[in-house]
């Protein structure tokens, strides 16, 4: 009995007993709720709305797990779920558990439904710029940048426009500095600190002393044609004062060729002044509310913010996906993501570490979704679809994760949904693509442009989509198709003209299509968006609108260009200083410094044909004495 005691102690079991009761009691009577309410804030974190879980319940006896009655609300209509799932059920591997892995083999998903009203109006929490979410500022970036693209009240500027608009009553309040006179004081800066530099190297060339003492030691230099020896020398003299008369006259000409070289690019960067009037015009433009009637810029004014929405939402959940999506453990060491949740405070950090053979933490081998369309359930749909090889360690899964749905709701009008994506993980560059087109579903109101001149609105329309994504790690490659008919159109405009073209194009489209095309980073996505609607309606309103639109734009440039007129003069007088005064010393002294070469040369020719003439007449007379020796 003592070695039992000695084995048994009483004073350690009794511990042990009490800490595995209190865990029994919480996890069969708390944890369950816990976690839901764990979820429940997680997922309206993340989404922006509320997001409702009815019950959830596990057993760690059996492995399983179970959700019933998800209910996520609509963000535009909170009185209703976009989205309501009956049942999400699962079973753990128990082998799997005992080595604190959770693999799941097989998941159901059932009774999905669309637009089922709620009993009690959901929250919604729209994106806000003071926001300390990292989330919220994310998505609202976005949209802060795409707003400065799209002028989504194109219409009621046209309408503006077409009652008369005078610029310059407006441009007296404008206190900012323009572009272009940025650039003509920045360049007069430029062309007063060249001219600076020029007067020190002009001090750094031969100066007229100099010049002159050179001159003057030529002229020393006395030709002696009837002695030779003397005049081999005077000549030698002479040369060397050529040679250094050139010395300098190529130091005078390099220093030229700087200077036109100078010149010309000054010039050219003058001549630059015209590309940042216009930027200037545009820019005004805009802020005059001059609308652009090109056919691309209207559809990108009607349209662009409705997608750009959609594309902010989409950001911002790629960028949650990413930081709870599996690590790519191949990824360089000196990489260090940023973080888009940071850990709570007081939480330590996760470090993952590779996996080489066995289950990976999670693995959710396949999950099954699964609806059918019922009498109990009137916005239940008939969907099927499938969800494989879902990991936090994807490396070492020999598959990618992929998620594909079909599925009709037919009491929504909703017809045709397809949705394949593809989740690639598993190299260095992680990969994900999407595919989703619907052949039909409802379009609720769209408000094309709003001002107090013109109002026009899609009440209600029945669309088709279809819509290609691709990311590729930071790059993004957006392709979308957009198509509604049967269409009824709410238009008031205050101007007769705009109330017509509107009203006269819109009956002239039965179908309204809108492609959208995006690439580049995020950050900094190029957007090209094109729409027959737009298209009709910029051609119709042109002829009415351009004639104003230039008249503006020519009152715009006479004001920028008489804003500039101080400016510009003092550029060509700083350029027309420096062209003179230093052009005109270099010039002065090259042809001082030519004519003194050319007089120089004159005066040794002169030596040199004086000398020959001697020697001949020598030879000559040289001929003659030798002829009278012999007689001849």
């Amino acid at each position: 009995m003592k070695k039992l005691n000695k084995v048994l102690r009483t004073e350690a079991i009794i511990p042990i007993l009490v800490i595995l009761t209190l865990s029994l009691l919480y996890f069969s009577f708390l944890f369950d709720s816990h976690l839901k309410k764990t979820l429940e804030w997680s997922l309206t974190h993340i989404y922006g709305a509320e997001v409702n879980i009815k019950k959830i319940k596990t057993s760690f006896i059996n492995g399983s797990f179970q959700l019933s009655g998800l209910q996520i609300t609509d963000k535009k209509k909170p009185e209703r779920n976009i989205l309501q799932i009956q049942k999400i059920y699962f079973h753990l591997l128990w082998d799997a558990l005992l080595r604190a892995k959770f693999v799941i083999n097989q998941a159901e998903v059932q009774n999905i439904q669309v637009f089922v009203p709620r009993k009690k109006r959901g929250k919604v929490y729209p994106p806000s710029p003071k926001s300390q979410s990292v989330l919220q500022k994310t998505e609202y970036a976005i949209l802060e940048k795409t707003q400065k693209d799209f002028n989504n009240n194109i219409l009621g500027d046209i309408a503006t426009v077409l009652t008369g608009v005078d610029p310059s009553k407006q441009f007296t309040n404008i206190k900012e500095q323009l572009k272009s006179e940025k650039f003509l004081e920045e360049l007069n800066m430029t062309l007063k600190n060249k001219q600076k530099e020029w007067e020190e190297r002009l001090k750094t060339l031969p100066q007229g002393k100099e010049i002159d003492s050179l001159v003057q030691k030529a002229k020393k230099i006395h030709i002696n044609t009837k002695n030779p020896i003397l005049l081999f020398k005077s000549l030698e003299e002479l040369q060397t004062v050529i040679k250094e008369g050139d010395r300098i006259i190529k130091e005078y000409n390099a220093a030229q060729k700087d200077l036109d070289k100078d010149l010309n690019q000054l010039n050219s960067s003058y001549k630059d002044l015209e590309k940042w009037i216009q930027k200037d015009l545009a820019d005004l433009q805009r802020r005059f509310n001059l609308p652009n009637i090109n056919p691309q810029e209207f559809s990108k004014g009607l349209f662009g913010m409705i997608f750009a929405e959609k594309i902010a939402s989409l950001y911002k959940y790629q960028r949650v996906a990413q930081e709870y999506m599996p690590p790519n453990l191949k990824k360089n060491k000196k990489q260090k993501s940023k973080e888009i949740v940071p850990p709570k405070r007081g939480m330590g950090k996760t470090y993952t570490f590779p996996i080489t053979k066995g289950y990976p933490q999670f693995w959710l081998k396949k999950a099954i979704i699964s609806s059918l369309t019922n009498s109990k359930s009137p916005y239940s749909g008939q969907v099927k679809g499938t969800l494989t090889h879902l990991s936090s360690h994807p490396s070492i899964i020999p598959f990618p994760t992929k998620f594909n749905l079909v599925g009709d709701f037919p009491n929504q009008n909703i017809h045709g949904l397809n949705l394949h994506a593809v989740i690639d993980h598993r190299t260095s560059t992680p990969t994900e693509k999407a595919t989703l087109t619907i052949d039909s579903y409802p379009v609720d109101k769209r408000v094309l442009s709003h001002s107090k001149d013109v109002s026009f609105i899609i009440q209600k329309a029945t669309g088709k989509l279809l819509w290609n994504i691709q990311m590729k790690s930071s790059i993004v490659n957006l392709k979308l198709k957009n198509w509604f008919s049967n269409v009824q159109y709410k238009i008031t405009a205050t101007n007769p003209i705009v109330q017509e073209v509107l009203t006269n194009t819109v009956n002239g489209i039965p179908v309204i299509s809108v492609f959208v095309k995006a690439q580049g980073s995020w950050e900094h996505l190029k957007w090209s968006l094109f729409s027959n609607l737009g298209s009709e309606i910029s051609k119709n309103l042109s002829k009415q609108v351009q004639a104003q639109i230039e008249k503006a734009k020519k009152q715009l440039n006479l004001i920028i260009q008489k804003r500039l007129q101080d400016k510009r003069l003092q550029v060509q007088n700083q350029f027309k200083q420096l062209t003179d005064q230093v052009t005109q010393k270099i010039t002065s002294r090259q042809k001082k410094l030519e004519k003194e070469k050319k007089a120089l040369q004159a005066k040794a020719q002169k030596a040199q044909t004086k000398s020959q003439k001697a020697k001949q007449k020598a030879l000559e007379k040289a001929g003659k004495e030798l002829l009278k020796k012999l007689k001849f």
